[in-house]
């Protein structure tokens, strides 16, 4: 934000600022292993964990800084049971427990919040509680609109419902257009206004006990069981469960989100007239909603080098929910603020089936011959690695503000009848049956949930072939020759999903991976 510019000394060096941080880690292990005999033996590991950050959030403003303590509890806990030489049975259990707080520098707790008057000159006004200013705290972004805001906030009344425990807990009003004409305070009814307040506050406050027991720690939970089987002495046959839990991660609500209005999906009226939070356009909350879950079968075959061949197969039958799109260090946006249960479905990574098998092979036709023949044919060595993946879920989009919240992002179509198309009648112009969605009604939101459709999957073959050449005394002369989805399998990858461009709409519009080639060679000594 605002970064100093870069400038040229006397001798025209270019030069930008540079702001210094600290970064501290303190972490201490404790474990605990016990063998009950040769054959079963358990571990108990607990990490406790601390770090700090502390760094300015502009070069440009040196009274902008801001500390980062993350306090982290980690526990490992793993039992393992040798029945027999070939059956192996394995147990692991993982939680971890991770807090950030955000501070100004002075890490005594002295001071909550970030006062930052210089880039928001205070605009007073007097209510039932004498002059105050509000601005947007830490953890809160907001876009304003054509005048900042003007509010005044009064006393809660024992009706008003609690604050809701988020990254962000406190209460917000709305500028003094929101008063009645008797002086009396409209208030809004939205669920999500009262359930998701935040601050707008000029000055620095110490925490409360309710802004201590709103905190509420991130947490992750993971556990896996494993048998392995021995088929013979290099080949293991392995079954497996592998399940995780996630709970309290942040993503990104629209506090200030106005109700459907049909008039402001037709263009008839503005939607920061609408917003309850009068002067500013979207304000992006950032609060510990986000949830995910996974499940998995896991199979596998592996054989270890020997008599010249070496391969692994993995298979996974899996299924990952969460209630949020992951959009790059958070997760995403709700179309719907006021409504948030429409949001849990398919994660975006979520992959059925993913199946993945690589071998290396010592060709032994004429390795170790004295011919011409022999010496240029034989020798090469073959691996390969082979892909089969169903496709990642896509979402269908309006791509327009239908419901008149004053943003198109993520609003969905309705639908009336199965999407999906038999995969033996896909075509290239009819990834998923486009006919059976429409838009809903002006003012309205979609029923559709979240990534309903599967995209295109993964076929992809590589083989390699690498021949090394010994000459002279440790020298040798490596050839390689490598074929990327070698059998040139179309790999499609794009498709269609706005409804409101109806020229692409459940097409496929892009493709991936088409078949390449790369030779070389290298010398090594």
């Amino acid at each position: 934000m605002y970064p100093d510019p870069n400038f040229l000394d006397a001798a025209g060096r270019n030069w930008t600022a540079l702001v210094g941080r600290v970064d501290d880690t303190n972490e201490k292990n404790f474990r605990i292993d016990h063998n009950f005999s040769d054959m079963h033996r358990v571990m108990w590991r607990y990490t406790p964990e601390f770090r700090l950050n502390d760094f300015a959030t502009s070069s440009g403003f040196p009274f902008l800084r801001q500390a980062n303590r993350t306090p982290a509890r980690n526990m490992t806990g793993n039992c393992n049971a040798t029945f027999r030489p070939n059956l192996i049975m394995d147990l692991t259990l993982v939680r971890s427990h991770n807090r950030i707080t955000q501070f100004p520098p002075d890490l005594s707790g002295a001071t909550w919040g970030i006062n930052i008057p210089q880039l928001f000159p205070s605009r007073s006004t007097s209510g039932s509680d004498g002059p105050t200013s509000r601005r947007p705290t830490n953890r809160t972004t907001a876009s304003a609109s054509s005048s900042p805001p003007s509010t005044t906030r009064p006393r809660p009344s024992p009706s008003t419902p609690p604050a809701r425990c988020s990254a962000a807990p406190a209460t917000a009003s709305t500028d003094s257009s929101s008063r009645s004409p008797s002086g009396a305070r409209r208030r809004r009814t939205s669920p999500r206004a009262s359930a998701s307040p935040m601050t707008f506050s000029a000055t620095a406050k110490r925490p409360s006990a309710a802004d201590t027991a709103c905190s509420t720690a991130a947490r992750l939970s993971q556990w896996n069981l494993n048998i392995q089987h021995g088929l013979s002495n290099n080949t293991v046959i392995e079954i497996g469960y592998a399940g995780s839990r996630t709970l309290h991660m942040m993503r990104t609500v629209d506090v200030n989100q106005p109700f459907p209005d049909p008039l402001i999906a037709q263009g008839q009226r503005n939607a920061n007239a609408a917003r309850q939070y009068k002067g500013w356009s979207t304000i992006n909350h950032r609060e510990q909603s986000y949830a995910a879950n996974y499940h998995g079968l896991q199979l596998g075959l592996n054989r270890s080098y020997a008599h010249g061949l070496l391969f692994q197969t993995a298979y996974t039958w899996s299924k990952t929910i969460d209630n949020a799109d992951f959009t790059g260090g958070i997760y995403g946006f709700a179309p719907n603020s006021q409504d948030l249960s429409g949001q849990r479905g398919r994660a975006s990574l979520d992959a059925t089936h993913n199946f993945i098998g690589s071998a290396v092979w010592d060709i032994p036709f004429l390795k170790d011959g004295a011919t011409l023949a022999s010496k240029v044919v034989g020798g090469w060595q073959a691996s390969t690695v082979y892909t089969l993946r169903t496709g990642m879920p896509i979402q269908p989009l309006l791509g327009r503000d239908n419901a008149g919240v004053g943003t198109a992002s993520g609003q969905r179509p309705d639908v009336n009848g199965n999407p999906t198309v038999d995969h033996g009648e896909r075509t290239i112009a009819r990834w998923f049956d486009s006919s059976v969605f429409s838009a809903p009604a002006l003012g309205t939101f979609s029923s559709l949930g979240r990534n309903t459709i599967s995209g295109p999957g993964w076929n992809q073959w590589d083989i390699s072939f690498v021949k090394k050449v010994p000459f002279g005394e440790g020298r040798q002369l490596e050839l390689r020759a490598d074929g990327f989805n070698f059998f040139n399998h179309t790999q499609w990858n794009g498709v269609g999903t706005t409804l409101n461009q109806p020229a692409t709409f459940g097409r496929i519009t892009s493709t991936r991976n088409e078949r390449s080639f790369m030779v070389g060679a290298r010398i090594q000594f």
